[in-house]
């Protein structure tokens, strides 16, 4: 039979291997080239022992492999770029991207030499290309990444081969400009999600520490009824008996099913068929998915970024006592923007508490942490699959990636979503979630949100944490303000928001008073959708609201009341009939009587001397 011939990608593979090196496994400047697990070629860039990054992709490009490759790996151990997802995405994009483009265009064999600006020109142009219905196909940030990439490789192309890359190759600096006020900010969780997802986790924390505790409490007791000759499965029927064996027979990790049974007969067999290793597994250390309510309430509260959540250290946690109260303080390492995100938490019981979460999960992982390898032993996620995987200590990681972006934590999360019914979202739409309850609760104060976010950029900010829910909260403020200064000019100065109390409505026609809808007036003469202009008029008004405890509204109602009573010496008697004895009528007889509280009123004196005087009335 005829033996088929080598494909054209093996045979670029094969010609890319030869013009690196064909010695096997040989480091070349940080680009390592051997072989995969298939046996086929492979191209690494390899920055650290535990950190290297495939881009076997390239040798699709025969003669640009290497050049990219050496340029790529140059940048990445550059004193600008320390973070490990960064030279990821860059991976990432530059194989979505600029070897993607060569592709598609029949690129594949072009020379470093024959690189010039009109295939840069070409390349953005695929990067702005639209589907059928006019839509472009990637995001103005996207294109911009992947363009940002081969800018930054050719820029290293022009320091290590000066003689092969052309003087005149151009990259365009910025071809989508005003790219940034397009960013669509992470997507928010309802407020009621919010609710649910909290009640989810915390529940499951209390199930879990309870399973443990109980867990505890059945090894205690069965140590004093483990059999001395065992002969048979029933021996270990008792949960109580088993769960002590195990923890005797294995006080490290607990074999898979066959090599349990093949290193205790009859009580691997009482596991695998009357109690279940993944139940049994679960009192002595936790799996992937069992982790993931305590990343979820540690997320809320913390809101921390995804990658530096899940790769919390203990070294990053401790205790104080400032004014003798006990507080938790965590911190963790923000990747790429090199700070340093530190939260602190009042210790108290409550299961969903940062402390006890914490010190929960220190006497869970107590048991596994000295066989993870040393690289992750000070991890707080530690766990050990409960498939038929290798038997290993682990913890959220992704080779080459972001530890978000593992199958493991992506898999878990989206079981315990799947098993409350949460639809859809990620360590990003919580961490954002919790930035805007920030901004509302703060009345949009972006130092706030900053602090908590741990952003030096007011920009970023914006861009990217700044819900539409935030935005739309900052535009009414916005124009509230802006319809109160309109009002200031159209009454000539007469209603002044400026220099009232901190407890004041501002949008309130009248200095003191309280308006339950100022947009929508019942007075003579007022538009509706119009902020209120009837000044004074509102202690008769069906809108009014009243605040018993506020010494600036009564302070405000009294010198009201004796202005009015002012008026009445200088204004025709019927105007004043028709337009201020209901207002001074609702103040003898339904405002100021309320006001009862003796603290208050003592206040409301003293103020009333230091009040700014009111305009004539007419």
């Amino acid at each position: 039979m005829r033996k088929s011939s080598k494909s054209r990608y093996a045979q670029l593979q094969r010609q890319s291997l030869i013009s690196l090196d064909t010695e096997r496994n040989r480091r070349i400047g940080g680009v390592q080239q051997g072989t995969d697990d298939t046996g086929g070629p492979s191209l690494r860039l390899v920055f650290a022992p535990n950190e290297h990054h495939d881009v076997t992709f390239l040798f699709q490009l025969p003669n640009l492999a290497q050049p990219v490759a050496r340029s790529l790996f140059e940048w990445g151990r550059g004193p600008g770029v320390t973070s490990r997802s960064t030279r990821a995405l860059a991976v990432e994009n530059l194989r979505l991207g600029w070897v993607s483009y060569l592709l598609e265009g029949r690129l594949a064999e072009l020379r470093l030499e024959d690189v010039d600006t009109a295939h840069v020109n070409g390349f953005i142009a695929w990067l702005n290309r639209t589907a059928n219905d006019g839509v472009a196909q990637l995001a103005p940030e996207t294109r911009a990444k992947r363009l940002t990439v081969l800018r930054t490789i050719i820029g290293k192309l022009r320091s290590i081969y000066p003689d092969r890359v052309r003087r005149s190759l151009h990259v365009r600096d910025n071809p989508w400009p005003g790219r940034s006020r397009q960013i669509t900010p992470t997507e928010i969780v309802p407020r009621a999600t919010w609710q649910r997802l909290y009640e989810a986790a915390r529940g499951e924390v209390i199930d879990i520490v309870a399973r443990f505790e109980d867990g505890q409490r059945l090894i205690s007791e069965g140590r004093s009824k483990l059999p001395l000759s065992p002969n048979s499965t029933q021996d270990y029927a008792d949960l109580a008996v088993c769960l002590a064996a195990l923890d005797k027979e294995f006080p490290g990790l607990i074999p898979r099913r066959d090599d349990l049974v093949v290193a205790s007969p009859f009580l691997g067999r009482a596991v695998r068929h009357r109690h279940k290793l993944t139940t049994v597994a679960l009192y002595f250390y936790p799996s992937a998915r069992v982790l993931v309510p305590f990343v979820v309430l540690l997320g809320m509260y913390t809101l921390f970024n995804g990658d530096p959540l899940l790769t919390l250290s203990w070294n990053g946690v401790r205790h104080d006592e400032p004014f003798g109260q006990k507080r938790v303080v965590i911190s963790a390492d923000k990747g790429r923007s090199h700070q340093t995100q530190t939260r602190s938490f009042p210790v108290d019981e409550d299961p969903a508490n940062p402390e006890f979460l914490l010190a929960f999960l220190d006497r869970w992982t107590k048991r596994i942490r000295p066989l993870a390898p040393p690289a992750i032993q000070d991890r707080v996620f530690l766990w050990v699959p409960l498939s038929r995987e290798a038997l290993t200590v682990r913890t959220f990681e992704h080779i080459g990636g972001r530890p978000s972006s593992s199958c493991a934590w992506k898999f878990s999360l989206a079981s315990f979503l799947a098993d409350h019914q949460l639809g859809k979202l990620g360590l990003r739409n919580i961490r954002a979630t919790g930035l805007d309850l920030v901004d509302d609760l703060f009345v949009g104060d972006l130092r706030a949100v900053m602090a908590a976010g741990g952003q030096r950029s007011p920009d970023t900010i914006h861009k990217h944490y700044t819900s539409d829910a935030a935005r739309r909260r900052n535009d009414e403020r916005l124009a509230g303000v802006m319809s109160a200064r309109e009002r200031w000019l159209d009454s000539n100065g007469n209603i002044d928001p400026r220099g009232q109390s901190g407890t004041a409505d501002i949008f309130a026609a009248t200095p003191g008073a309280g308006c339950a809808d100022p947009y929508a007036s019942p007075q003579p003469g007022q538009k509706s959708g119009r902020l209120c202009a009837a000044y004074g008029a509102c202690w008769a008004c069906p809108l009014f609201v009243l605040r018993r405890s506020d010494p600036y509204q009564l302070a405000r109602a009294l010198q009201f009341k004796a202005e009015i009573e002012r008026a009445r010496g200088y204004l025709p008697p019927l105007r004043w009939l028709a337009a201020w004895a209901p207002q001074l009528t609702a103040l003898n007889e339904r405002i100021l009587p309320q006001f009862g509280e003796s603290g208050v009123i003592a206040e409301a004196e003293r103020r009333l001397a230091s009040l700014l005087p009111l305009s004539r009335l007419d």
